[in-house]
């Protein structure tokens, strides 16, 4: 069977244009749903749709600059 496409941190840090810090605290909100497999995250594609799509994103990137 086809493996789930899912990405990683670096993937999600890429699409969001986001920093690695950045996706760190959103993991810590739960303001973006993951897996965890030894000490890497891993995000599933709806998650990262889910925040593209949404306003959630603009309250961390405010918090960067």
């Amino acid at each position: 069977h086809d493996a789930l496409p899912i990405f990683d941190g670096e993937d999600v840090c890429r699409i969001l244009r986001i920093s690695p810090r950045t996706l760190r605290i959103m993991r810590d909100n739960r303001a973006i749903g993951f897996t965890q497999v030894n000490r890497k995250f891993y995000y599933k594609p709806e998650e990262v749709e889910r925040l593209l799509k949404g306003a959630a994103l603009q309250r961390y990137e405010r918090e960067e600059t």
